[in-house]
């Protein structure tokens, strides 16, 4: 990412010797159905703090206060202590009805494509490759206001940047989603965001296009 890249070429003497080439991220998901279901945020990730599913379950439970309807799915599930938490919250906030858990699987993008937005509450990444993968399943993505957020998602364009301190900001972003007359022009721009880019095609390209100059 452009985010890691400027951070090795600061710490190098020569920062020539660094090039960014975005990873391919090939996401073929299922044709999306038209499931009669509530308003659903789906996210993607091994259930770990720094994933902080923990965010998400707190800001579902300042949403639900207004829509009582909207669906947390949270998808790659396992039995860590951590996840023995996550489930202790749930219950504690009486929203056995609005999240659903889907244990670790080879096919996430077979679940993330039935939802309405994707979800990413990471403290750290260096290259955001769910927030792609969520792009490209054609779903507006609310990543936290950093910088492996910053570089894939525009405000209001194809998805919304909150503050990961704050899980009442995440709330808000939730329910502005929902409140937005935009959604399905977001969804649209969720694919054009990712058009072209992050294929193997393009990956390739890239990558022989240094190796050559450098040998230039």
């Amino acid at each position: 990412s452009d985010f890691a890249g400027k951070y090795y070429t600061n710490k190098l003497s020569s920062p020539e010797k660094i090039d960014v080439v975005y990873q391919s991220v090939e996401v073929n998901p299922p044709k999306r159905t038209e499931p009669d279901q509530s308003f659903t945020i789906g996210m993607l990730g091994n259930f770990e703090p720094n994933k902080g599913q923990h965010i998400a379950i707190e800001a579902l439970r300042e949403v639900v206060k207004k829509y009582p309807d909207t669906r947390l799915l949270l998808i790659g599930g396992n039995n860590s202590r951590y996840a023995q938490e996550l489930e202790k919250r749930i219950t504690e906030y009486n929203l056995r009805q609005n999240v659903s858990i889907v244990a670790h699987t080879v096919h996430p993008h077979d679940y993330l494509i039935q939802a309405d937005a994707a979800l990413v509450c990471s403290g750290f990444e260096c290259f955001g490759r769910v927030i792609v993968e969520g792009l490209k399943c054609g779903l507006p993505v609310i990543v936290p206001d950093k910088p492996f957020g910053q570089e894939l998602i525009k405000e209001g364009y194809n998805g919304f940047l909150y503050n990961r301190e704050s899980s009442g900001d995440l709330a808000k972003k939730i329910i502005l989603l929902r409140q937005t007359g935009h959604l399905p022009e977001m969804k649209q721009n969720a694919l054009k965001s990712v058009e072209n880019r992050f294929s193997i095609p393009t990956f390739a390209e890239e990558f022989i296009s240094i190796i050559n100059s450098k040998k230039a």
